[in-house]
């Protein structure tokens, strides 16, 4: 084969040299085989790397003959081969042998390594890359056949596997600084770093337990940010991509510290009671913010911002558990560190690009919100408060978030008085419900006329906002807190009205504060000719209202007012309508309604019907139709007159149907009379009709009721037709002389129907009558005829 090798073709004088050189080794092998224990696989493992070093000792030799470099190819190949088969027989080697023996194997890297030092270009890059291989593949094959648990358990199970590891990582860290000498690639750098990694983290798996990792990551990463500052000075391409490594190192493992404190931090967040505090958490975040600061204090960037706020996150959190604090406590060191941070913005503009930094604020005080939620003690209405007050200061640092922050903010120091409030209650004893609803709307009511009051003084010194808050949105929320206190205020009304409660004064305060945050917001509104500032108006009047009706119940004494309470209010209407509202800031029209409302409403309301109510209402009707000089308010006081003859009536049992016939037909023919609208001339025929039904009212009820002795309906229709005689209107004639005829003719129906023989005497009369008549006539036809004529023509000229 040697021959064939050495003087065949040369196409196939390669094939026959390889031929011959693994023949060569499989008789080797057969001859070491014959004289062998059988399944000695340590030992063949170890011929195995004799061979492959005589192998590559041979490539080693410097020629320049092209034969013995075909031969030195043909060496380097079937090293390979036995590098593989030397794996294979250590790796299958029974687990009763000590792993170190495996160690032997670290000959085939570094003979690939001496190759690679002794030749180039494509030597070299096999060379390199074949150390690199076997350098990876010992420990991680080596582990997985003997013992793995220490992954998975997080210790040894011998110390020998320690001890192969440390040898494995320190050799790996040797030859590669020579390999990526000879061949300078940044992925071999960061290789080279990655084995002292993994022997720093083998290292220190013999003393590291649990949260310790979190120290040696720190610890780590400075080392790799300090090799990364060291090397800055050397301006070689080797130092170069070393540093750039190491700066890649640090930042792997600082991140990862980072991720395992976020993990911890929210199970804390989570499992509070039940997470035990570990001082290492607290170590391990100290190191990791100190080496963050010396590494990106010079040139700040996001990622260091990040891990800097989950750092400074698990110091505050471990402190604080160590020292036995409650969560409200880290809830407060979480605002005062958002408070900071707020302050210090302004004041870092060369910080002002970065976003993370930007967000230390509401990163920490929503975390303080996070660990304030789900617990209510002493302390958590205070957080609350604090957080709501830091929502609205850092509002204006986000502009997309800005309405979201601000309602946030409000409704953090709403929820924060309310929890101070409720929380005081919880610890007292006594009261009912209707207090503890009493002291709630006091709270809504103080939050509205804060927030009422700064709008005001805001608003007179011509600003539109303050700390990005429009005044609009504080006026906002001054009305839903009013809103807010109405309503706890109405819930109180069915636990006064069984029991009364123990804070009368406060309740009536409460009332006058609804009423006068109404007052003030129809005042001041922006436009006073808008319905929105007569509402506010009409809304307060109801407060006050409701305050007196919630003033007689509480007090007793103030029952003996009910007898002139028509009379108060009717003086109260006048004191309304007399003052000069526009003077003073506010619409007329609203306070001039509830003015001319209130007498009414309240007679209506309370029923009280007296002599005094009836009397006072009429006057107050009456005082504002002469004000305002319109007679249609007089026509209110018409009513209540009448209501007030009516009663006076029934009292004294006088009731008849002719004096209701009176008021009401007395009353059509005064409004007809004194209404302006009937004035004009185009409304004569209207005001004749209603005239017509007024007096027509009277006389139908007279005719009606009273015609036994017909001398009720006499009068009133002689009293009608001289009215009319008077006055000259036509309807007033036509009622009574209608009603005057039919009483006549009923009259003498009855005296005929009574008295048959006083028919012949009437008749007699009546026939001597008609000839007399008849007689004048013919006489006088011309005479008659002309003042008849005349009579006519005056007839017409009546209304």
């Amino acid at each position: 084969m040697v021959y064939f090798a050495e003087y065949s073709r040369p196409q196939l004088r390669l094939g026959y040299l390889y031929l011959c050189h693994g023949m060569a080794l499989l008789a080797l092998a057969g001859i070491i085989g014959r004289f062998s224990p059988p399944g000695d696989f340590l030992l063949w493992g170890q011929l195995c790397l004799l061979a492959l070093v005589l192998e590559w000792g041979f490539c080693l030799w410097p020629t320049t003959c092209h034969r013995r470099k075909t031969w030195q190819r043909s060496s380097w190949y079937f090293g390979f081969i036995l590098a593989i088969a030397s794996l294979i027989t250590l790796l299958i080697t029974p687990s009763v042998v000590s792993p170190l023996w495996r160690l032997l194997w670290l000959v085939v890297p570094g003979m690939a390594t001496l190759v690679a030092w002794n030749k180039r270009r494509q030597w070299r890059r096999e060379g390199v890359l074949l150390s690199i291989a076997a350098l990876v593949g010992l420990p991680v094959c080596g582990l997985v056949t003997y013992d793995w648990e220490f992954l998975i358990g997080g210790s040894f199970t011998e110390s020998s596997s320690w001890l192969f590891l440390t040898i494995c990582w320190a050799i790996a860290g040797i030859l590669m600084s020579i390999n990526v000498r000879l061949l300078p690639l940044a992925h071999l750098a960061s290789l080279h770093l990655a084995f002292g990694s993994a022997l720093i983290l083998t290292v220190a798996a013999q003393w590291s337990q649990a949260w310790t990792w979190l120290i040696v990551g720190s610890l780590t990463s400075a080392l790799w940010w300090g090799l990364s500052h060291f090397l800055q000075r050397h301006r070689q391409y080797l130092g170069r991509l070393y540093r750039n490594a190491s700066q890649q190192w640090g930042l792997l493992f600082a991140g990862s510290v980072a991720l395992a404190l976020a993990n911890y931090c929210t199970e804390q967040w989570r499992y509070f009671e039940s997470v035990e505090a570990h001082p290492e958490i607290l170590v391990s975040s100290g190191i990791l913010a100190l080496v963050l600061f010396k590494k990106y204090g010079p040139k700040p960037q996001e990622e260091a911002f990040a891990m800097g706020a989950i750092a400074l996150e698990g110091i505050v959190l471990e402190g604080a558990r160590l020292q036995g604090s409650s969560p409200t406590a880290i809830a407060m060191v979480h605002f005062v560190l958002a408070a900071i941070f707020w302050q210090l913005q302004p004041k870092a503009t060369a910080l002002k690009t970065l976003t993370t930094w930007r967000a230390y604020p509401l990163i920490f005080t929503s975390l303080g919100w996070f660990w304030r939620w789900g617990y209510f003690e002493t302390y958590t209405g205070l957080a609350s408060l604090v957080a709501g007050i830091l929502f609205l200061a850092i509002a204006q640092t986000y502009p997309k978030l800005s309405g979201f922050l601000r309602l946030l903010g409000f409704s953090g120091i709403t929820l924060g008085l309310y929890e101070i409030v409720l929380f005081q209650m919880s610890r007292s004893s006594g009261g009912n419900l209707g207090d503890a609803l009493i002291l709630l709307a006091v709270v809504g009511i103080i939050l509205a006329l804060f927030y009422r009051s700064f709008y005001w003084l805001l608003s007179h010194q011509q600003k539109t906002e303050i700390y990005g808050i429009p005044l609009q949105e504080i006026l906002t929320a001054a009305h839903l807190h009013w809103l807010i206190a109405a309503s706890f205020k109405l819930l109180t009304l069915p636990y006064f009205l069984s029991t009364p409660p123990n804070l009368k004064i406060l309740a009536i305060a409460v009332n006058l504060g609804l009423a006068l945050y109404a007052f003030i917001q129809a005042q001041n509104s922006t436009n006073r000719a808008s319905q929105s500032s007569d509402w506010w108006i009409y809304l307060g009047a109801i407060e006050l209202t409701t305050t007196g009706i919630q003033a007689r119940w509480m007090w007793t004494e103030i029952q003996s007012l009910d007898s002139v309470r028509v009379l108060l209010v009717s003086i109260l209407a006048l004191f309304i309508f007399q003052l000069p509202w526009s003077n003073l800031g506010w619409r007329e029209a609203p306070w001039h309604r509830l003015a001319i409302a209130m007498p009414a409403l309240c007679l209506t309301a309370t029923q009280d019907a007296s002599y005094l109510s009836l009397i006072s209402i009429s006057i107050v009707y009456l005082r504002l139709a002469q004000v305002q000089q319109n007679i249609r308010w007089s026509y209110i006081s018409l009513i209540f007159g009448n209501w007030l003859i009516a009663k006076t009536l029934a009292d004294f049992d006088l009731n008849q149907p002719l004096s209701y016939g009176l008021q009401i037909g007395l009353s059509i023919l005064l409004i007809v009379q004194l209404d302006p609208s009937f004035k004009s001339k185009y409304q004569r025929k209207h005001k004749h009709y209603w005239r017509l039904i007024g007096s027509g009212l009277i006389c139908l009820i007279a005719l009606v009721y009273y015609q036994e002795f017909g001398i009720t309906p006499a009068l009133i229709s002689l009293g009608l037709i001289f009215l009319a005689l008077g006055s000259q209107i036509r309807a007033f004639l036509y009622n009574g002389t209608i009603t005057l005829m039919l009483t006549g003719v009923y009259q003498l129906v009855i005296l005929i129907d009574r008295y048959a023989f006083a028919k012949w005497i009437i008749s007699l009369i009546a026939g001597i009558i008609l000839i007399s008549i008849a007689a004048n006539f013919e006489k006088r036809r011309i005479q008659i005829l002309s003042t008849l004529h005349h009579w006519l023509e005056e007839f017409s000229l009546w209304q």
